[in-house]
C-alpha cells in the first residue's frame, strides 16, 4: 500500500533576532537592543510578492525572546500579532513559535494564528547548568506548560527536541514519554 506524504509549502519570517536567553549553541540571537524589529512595510512587500508567485501556502513567524518583563514586550507581542494579520489578509496561515508566552498572549496571537509552536528542546534540567545556564526560558517545566496551554485553549500545537545539545540517550527517551 502506497503511502501519502504531505507538506507545507512555508516562508519564514522573523520579527526580530534579539533574545534574552544566551544558549550556548545559538547562532541565531542578537544582543538584547541591537535587532530592530523588521518593518511591517518590508513584511508587507514579502507577502505581497510570495503572492504573486503563489508557491507559499504557511507563514513561520519564528521570533527571538522578548524577556516577559521587558518594556518592550508588549510591543513586540503587537508585532508579531501584526504580522499574522498581513500574512492572513494576503491568503497565507500563520505559524507563530516565539517562545514561551503566558496564557492571555497565546490566546491573543490563537486568533490569528493556524497554528503555533515552541521547540520542547528536552525535557531534563541538567541542560539548565550546561547549555541553558544563561536561558531561562529553557525551562523544561516551563516549556511543558506551554504545551499544556496550548491544549486548553484549544490551539493546534508543534513541538520537537533538539538533539545533540548535552542529552543522553536516556533523556531522550524521557523526553518523547
Amino acid at each position: 500500500k502506497k503511502k501519502k506524504v504531505t507538506f507545507s509549502r512555508s516562508f519564514t519570517i522573523v520579527p526580530t533576532f534579539e533574545c534574552f536567553n544566551q544558549c550556548l549553541y545559538c547562532n541565531f540571537r542578537e544582543t538584547p537592543g541591537k535587532s530592530p524589529p523588521v518593518p511591517l512595510e518590508k513584511v508587507r512587500e514579502t507577502l505581497r510578492d510570495l503572492a504573486n508567485i503563489g508557491y507559499v501556502d504557511e507563514i513561520l513567524v519564528l521570533s527571538g525572546e522578548i524577556h516577559p518583563k521587558s518594556k518592550k514586550r508588549g510591543a513586540w507581542l503587537d508585532h508579531i500579532e501584526a504580522i499574522c494579520k498581513l500574512a492572513l489578509d494576503y491568503g497565507f496561515l500563520p505559524h507563530t513559535n516565539a517562545g514561551p508566552l503566558t496564557w492571555k498572549e497565546m490566546q491573543r496571537l490563537g486568533q490569528v494564528n493556524a497554528s503555533m509552536g515552541l521547540m520542547l528542546e528536552q525535557t531534563t534540567p541538567k541542560l539548565m547548568k550546561t547549555v541553558h545556564k544563561f536561558a531561562p526560558s529553557k525551562h523544561p517545566d516551563l516549556r511543558i506548560h506551554q504545551l499544556r496551554l496550548s491544549g486548553e485553549l484549544g490551539i493546534p500545537f508543534t513541538t520537537g527536541l533538539l538533539l545533540g545539545i548535552g542529552e543522553t540517550e536516556e533523556d531522550r527517551i524521557h523526553a518523547l514519554k
